[in-house]
């Protein structure tokens, strides 16, 4: 399960503990199925297409756009055996149940994760499913402005509602800044988390005299373990090899956060960043790129430091710069701290999913009030 998955389970949660009754389709059965059946979820699977990376080709395109109608037709039939007040649809790569839903004329919901980097038309070819959404729900401001960028026409159906977090009411200690320092990288293992750029990083700290360790949380989609090979390799090659550890997928990543000095967030792209939320919930200073909706967390000199992406030097710097002032390190862990139990909190999201799915009954919209904006940078 990553962020996505996390994100749709505690909606479900959210869902229910509004009084709302929930049936989930999902295209297979893993992680999720397991979790929502555990919640006494009724979950049932179907077989759908969703929108891979791998398909953004003329000749995959022109397959699903030929299969389109039928596999909407049965979509269709399936919502109407069920007689649902709300479709709702927890990502943008299941195109096909938004246009299912608007054929059963039951009001839909889009909740949107997804911030990418294609060029304009394919964006917007990819998109444009989300017009015949009643409500949007969209993950960040950076979110919203792309979906706008693309689709102006939708600006006003899209609600913002952060991810929202479990996180204990008492603060957590500063970190320890033992002997050997230690440095944490949580997520799946692909080019776009920068994981790379973090072993970059490394290797210029341990040539500056820092004694340092970096740890990498997380395995690879499948298709992608070429990209962990690179990494060892690349590990190896610089001589770091008893330095990066590799510990693998956890479900529970706290005691990674609890061990860590300092935590990386090196991605190319991220539309909110849930590793920099539960980074600054441990008390811990992050150092993540300026990209997507990460500055919406981490305010640079505050509580972390920003760096462009792919930039291993500045990265290096930063890290450095805390490595050798704990005590600034630790300030700024604790404001992070205090911040996000203010403004990413489990309530907030809850009250956030709720009010946009209760505004969409069949196709009805009424307002929904969006939530309180980041704060103004300094």
């Amino acid at each position: 399960m990553y962020g996505s998955d996390r994100v749709f389970l505690d909606a479900i949660r959210s869902l229910r503990g509004s009084g709302a009754a929930v049936e989930v389709i999902l295209p297979g059965h893993g992680r999720l199925a397991e979790h929502l059946r555990a919640d006494s979820v009724p979950v049932r699977t179907a077989d759908f297409p969703i929108l891979r990376r791998s398909l953004l080709a003329p000749r995959p395109l022109a397959a699903l756009a030929a299969q389109a109608w039928s596999t909407v037709r049965g979509l269709a039939a399936s919502i109407r055996s069920m007689a649902p007040d709300v479709v709702y649809v927890n990502t943008i790569t299941l195109p096909h149940w938004l246009a299912a839903g608007r054929k059963a004329r039951v009001g839909v919901i889009c909740h949107v994760h997804e911030l990418d980097q294609l060029p304009g038309p394919l964006a917007s070819v990819l998109l444009s499913p989300l017009l015949l959404a009643d409500r949007l729900i969209v993950n960040s401001q950076a979110t919203q402005r792309y979906v706008r960028s693309r689709l102006p026409g939708v600006g006003s159906r899209a609600s913002l509602v952060y991810n929202g977090f479990d996180m204990a009411a008492t603060l957590p200690p500063p970190p320890s800044f033992g002997r050997r320092r230690r440095l944490l990288l949580v997520g799946r293992l692909s080019p776009r988390k920068g994981q790379d750029v973090a072993i970059e990083a490394l290797s210029l700290l341990v040539q500056r005299g820092h004694d340092v360790v970096l740890e990498l949380v997380g395995d690879t989609f499948d298709g992608y373990q070429w990209y962990e090979a690179g990494l060892r390799r690349q590990a190896a090659s610089l001589g770091l090899a008893d330095r990066v550890e590799f510990t693998g997928y956890r479900t529970d990543t706290s005691s990674a956060y609890a061990k860590a000095d300092v935590i990386l967030v090196p991605s190319t792209l991220e539309s909110f960043g849930n590793v920099a939320v539960e980074g600054l919930a441990a008390g811990r200073p992050v150092l993540a790129t300026a990209v997507g909706g990460l500055p919406e967390i981490v305010e640079d000199g505050v509580n972390g430091i920003l760096f462009p992406p792919g930039d291993a030097a500045a990265l290096a710097a930063g890290v450095g710069h805390l490595l050798s002032d704990p005590a600034k390190a630790a300030v700024m862990g604790a404001h992070g701290a205090r911040a996000v139990r203010a403004r990413f909190g489990k309530d907030r999201f809850a009250q956030g999913i709720s009010a946009a799915v209760a505004s969409v009954s069949r196709g009805t919209v009424r307002e929904v009030a969006p939530q309180v904006p980041s704060p103004t940078r300094r």
